[in-house]
């Protein structure tokens, strides 16, 4: 078949002459690209509260394709930051817009108008059951007190309803339900009044405790740390108690500790004690590098349930540019009462830092009773066998002693505190025997206190402070080897280790006494990085105390941390601000695991 030259021409028309409409793309180039804005609340708490709910704002880079989208996001925004401004306690908020088409981008603007927060006028509570007899006693609780007139929110509803159930829990009633709580709004007068419907369920005592899941440890173990006995009226909190002296022994990676679901005809209810045991042995190892000591290492073994009643035996082993030392600890809880641990502590060493040159045996064992959860006193009888030579003179040592000490420690996160505190109050009395003509009184109280200066950024401040004091004997007949030393990455650092005090022909003498002064400045760049300013000061006395006659020593520096999971790990270059010609390096570097203090 033959074709006519008009078809081929039409041919070619069709298949060569481009598309003449693109395909047509909804990327953002065509979408409506706008700008967002609110003015009326002053507070940047409650701006930035408002923001982070409003679609408008947090989804500005993800434009919508039009603007009639644009305007449903906005408009969908009101009834939410409505919301929002109310669980604050702003009841007559009001929310209004202007969308200005004409600019480009398109420009945004909510108008806030919060209003005064109203005021929690009363509160009031409507009990069913047995606890009604305690309705009085319950409204005057001190969370409920204090939120009176004050500026009523959510949240402050809803923990009034939480410290509300709590207080019946620990009272006796462990099956305390609560409706939502009812607020009336009065607008005349700006304030709100809250009332709760309580149903107590009957008041209970505490039954059978069931424990499961043991393996080694022994059950005796685990119930003397219940806190309640068979019949004690029920308590919640003593619940939570539970939990926390079993989870404190280390031996456990599961605790659970619930109330059943009935209360028999008695009046008692079971409580069911779920735990898993963890591995009880465990193996470490560490290093560490200071400029002024070499490198060091440290390797432990441990097992904490040595004799299934919680015993923990620690074996240790440590080398460094200036000692070596092998140690073991024992711990044994409950010894004859539930409060007190008895802790044995042996401990072999060759310790050759500049100042001298000591081969010492130490055995200590100390009886510790817990005050309260934050206090504790120990008490305990070492003896102490000793060779040292210093300053080409050998003296050998055999001493008691009698150790007295108190520990008050508040501090919240042991491995890198950012609140509380920790006392230490320690009174040692020494007394030569076999053939050690050698009596002393030494004392050392230190002292560290942290800051949470803010959130965001992160800063928290922490200060340190030791004063140490020997009394009846001078310095020179005390054993080189505990007299008071300062200097290094555990004191004043930009000094080598011992030297910030007294010397002789450039070696340091330690003394009878002992200033020691730290403060940081720490900062986080991310969760992992953080940054430490640090000023140290210090100096030890050959006098009995403190005269401050001697030089006192500061040094300051800067310190970088990388936070794992087992604590910070700690790189600080310290500078000596009172450098002695020829004794004193420019600079000093400490490397190690946990924060300086």
């Amino acid at each position: 078949m033959r074709l006519s030259p008009f078809f081929i021409i039409l041919l070619l028309l069709i298949f060569w002459i481009p598309e003449p409409f693109p395909p047509v793309s909804l990327s953002s180039d065509i979408a409506v690209q706008y700008n967002v804005s609110s003015t009326g609340i002053t507070d940047s708490e409650l701006r930035k509260f408002i923001e982070d709910i409003s679609d408008t704002i947090s989804l500005k880079e993800r434009p919508p394709a039009s603007l009639s989208l644009l305007q449903k996001r906005i408009e969908q925004d009101i009834p939410r930051m409505i919301s929002g401004l109310r669980s604050r306690g702003y009841y007559s908020a009001r929310v209004d817009y202007d969308l200005n088409t004409g600019a480009r981008p398109v420009n945004v603007r909510f108008r806030i108008t919060p209003g005064p927060p109203f005021i929690l006028k009363s509160v009031d509570v409507q009990i069913e059951g047995e606890a009604l007899s305690l309705k009085g006693e319950l409204l005057s609780n001190n969370k409920i007190r204090s939120s009176v007139g004050s500026p009523i929110n959510s949240k402050q509803v809803i923990d009034i309803q939480d410290a509300m159930k709590r207080w019946l829990m620990n009272r006796g009633f462990p099956q305390v339900s609560m409706n939502k709580p009812c607020v009336i709004i009065d607008h005349s007068t700006q304030t709100a009044s809250v009332t709760y419907i309580i149903r107590s369920g009957p008041k209970a005592l505490f039954g059978d405790v069931h424990v499961e899941g043991l393996r080694s440890v022994d059950e005796s173990f685990v119930r003397k740390r219940i806190p309640w006995k068979e019949g004690d009226v029920f308590n919640a909190g003593q619940l939570s108690d539970a939990r926390k002296n079993l989870s404190d022994t280390l031996l456990f990676t599961t605790v659970d500790v619930e109330e059943g679901q009935t209360i028999d005809k008695q009046g008692r209810i079971a409580v069911y004690i779920q735990l898993r045991e963890r591995k009880h042995r465990t193996i470490r190892a560490g290093v560490s590098f200071k400029t002024d000591e070499g490198p060091g290492g440290k390797v432990s073994w441990e097992h904490r349930n040595m004799f299934n009643k919680g015993e923990r035996l620690n074996v240790s082993g440590i080398m460094s540019g200036i000692d070596y030392s092998a140690e073991g600890l024992f711990h044994k809880p409950d010894f004859f009462r539930n409060d007190q641990i008895l802790k044995l502590n042996v401990r072999l060493a060759e310790d050759h830092p500049d100042t001298f040159t000591s081969r010492s045996m130490t055995s200590l064992a100390n009886v510790e009773r817990s005050l309260s959860e934050k206090d504790s006193l120990g008490a305990g009888i070492g003896y102490r066998m000793s060779r040292i030579t210093q300053f080409g003179r050998e003296d050998r040592f055999n001493l008691i002693s009698l150790s007295l000490g108190f520990d008050r420690d508040t501090r919240k996160g042991l491995l890198d505190p950012t609140a509380g505190g920790h006392l230490s109050i320690q009174m040692t009395p020494f007394q030569g025997i076999f053939g050690t003509d050698l009596t002393f009184l030494q004392g050392q109280v230190g002292y560290s206190h942290y800051f949470r200066l803010s959130t965001h950024p992160y800063l928290v401040l922490a200060a340190k402070g030791d004063v140490g004091a020997t009394q009846g004997a001078s310095y020179q007949d005390i054993p080189a080897d505990i007299r008071f030393y300062a200097g290094g990455g555990g004191s004043v650092r930009g000094y080598a280790y011992q030297t910030a005090g007294p010397l002789l022909d450039g070696v340091p003498t330690g003394g009878n006494s002992l200033i020691s002064l730290s403060t940081e400045l720490r900062t986080k760049l991310s969760d992992t990085i953080g940054l430490v300013f640090f000023i140290d000061g210090g100096s030890v006395f050959l006098s009995s105390l403190p005269d401050f006659e001697g030089d006192f020593f500061w040094g300051a520096g800067v310190g970088f941390r990388y936070f794992t999971t087992i604590g910070p790990l700690r790189f600080d270059v310290g500078l000596p601000l009172n450098r002695r010609d020829g004794m004193d390096d420019p600079f000093q570097i400490y490397v190690s695991l946990g924060q300086a203090f």
